[in-house]
């Protein structure tokens, strides 16, 4: 067998093989395969992998099962989040999306949520379906056209020891298009930044298309560099568009958690937000972030006042099969953004054992108000009389509500 791996590819390693191969062959022949591979996408669409994926709720403790259909690595993400190191797995097969159901009946009797991947079209036929639509991704965008000043004046605690470790540890960028620097950032710094911050959970571009966006000036036209010294530490790609740029694809160092530290992230957005100013450009488009408000990418975008909206890509489809202490635990941990008629709303649910005070509202908009959302809604359990009579206090009343959790769940059945 000599040295040859002879493990089990899994389906996103053999998806990026498959990209790997496209990407190495003459332009007019990938011109060729341009409708095959829309073709391959959209039966990817509607017959996706289905996982029945049980364990125990990570912050309950109590049994949860979901059916999930969609791509690998989105499913290892709510896997992660909603299981943990407790999941056990079950890949039933490809299904097409109108047989999904039948996966329900048959083998998940014992899970409590169907989460299915679907176009973002789909929006308005899973309100008719009773299907909650979750994007899987949300954009930010912020407004460089102010001060500057103004911008870095921002009084987030976080942010500001960011950027006085900027200044403590002497860090400073170039800008570059030299392909050499790209080949150090994609193999020393996104290939393995991206690995160790996220896992089975990423998606990690072939350098093939790297280059090739790159060369090109399409999807990146720059790459942003963080030294400490002389030593690059930490990078980004960027694209600039007439009045808008986007940050794209962000690295590390060999994913070391040392260079975090020392600011290397903090500098990475600092520095692109001076850059691009200098240059002129109104918003900066920050990239997409997950939709649940306690995501890590989500809360660090916020620090710099993002403004989000609902990404045009995949959605999560969610539908309630059996309301469970596992599923209510999973709530519980897990706010989140959601789409209805009113654009972007926020789901922050809660025991009802307990009348809030105008305290626990302040506190509850500080750590998941996220602009852009149309409201930030209080769903509570159990809400005796007293609690479901406690008022938003006026200062918040246009941005949060509360409601009882069952309003929500009801239109998820």
């Amino acid at each position: 067998m000599g040295s040859r791996d002879s493990r089990k590819l899994t389906i996103a390693e053999m998806v990026l093989r498959g990209k790997a191969v496209y990407w190495k062959m003459p332009a007019p022949l990938r011109w060729l395969l341009s409708p095959v591979k829309v073709i391959y996408k959209l039966i990817g669409i509607i017959r996706p992998d289905v996982w029945i994926m049980t364990g125990n709720e990570v912050s309950s403790g109590k049994g949860l099962g979901i059916i999930f259909a969609g791509l690998e690595i989105d499913k290892n993400y709510i896997r992660t989040l909603a299981l943990g190191d407790s999941c056990r797995e079950y890949h039933v097969g490809k299904k097409w999306l109108w047989n999904i159901r039948k996966v329900c009946d048959k083998g998940g009797q014992d899970c409590s949520l169907l989460v299915v991947e679907a176009p973002h079209c789909s929006a308005r036929l899973s309100a008719k379906m009773n299907y909650l639509f979750i994007p899987s991704w949300v954009n930010g965008e912020l407004d460089i056209s102010v001060k500057r000043s103004s911008i870095f004046s921002n009084r987030n605690t976080s942010l500001r020891s960011d950027l006085r470790r900027i200044g403590r540890n002497n860090l400073h960028f170039e800008v570059t298009r030299d392909l050499s620097q790209l080949h150090n950032f994609y193999y020393n710094m996104y290939v393995p930044y991206t690995t160790r911050a996220h896992g089975d959970r990423s998606k990690i571009m072939t350098y093939g298309y790297v280059k090739a966006e790159f060369k090109k000036r399409g999807l990146f036209t720059d790459l942003l560099l963080v030294k400490e010294n002389e030593e690059c530490i930490a990078g980004i790609l960027f694209r600039c568009r007439k009045d808008k740029a986007k940050l794209s694809t962000l690295g590390v160092k060999d994913g070391n958690p040392d260079y975090v530290g020392h600011g290397a992230i903090g500098a990475v957005f600092s520095f692109a937000i001076q850059y691009l100013a200098d240059k002129g450009f109104a918003k900066i488009d920050l990239g997409g972030s997950r939709p649940f408000l306690k995501d890590g990418v989500l809360r660090y975008k916020r620090k710099w006042r993002q403004r989000i909206s609902s990404k045009k890509g995949p959605a999560f489809l969610v539908k309630v099969l059996s309301q469970t202490e596992g599923l209510r635990g999973f709530l519980l941990n897990n706010p989140f953004a959601y789409q209805d008629t009113t654009g972007l709303r926020g789901a922050v649910f809660l025991k009802g054992d307990k009348p809030l005070a105008k305290r626990d509202f302040a506190e509850i908009y500080k750590s998941f108000y996220v602009e852009g959302l149309s409201k930030l809604v209080v769903y509570r359990f159990d809400e005796a009389a007293d609690a479901a009579a406690a008022p938003v206090p006026p200062e918040l009343a246009d941005k949060m509500t509360i409601s009882p959790a069952e309003t929500l769940l009801a239109t998820m059945r």
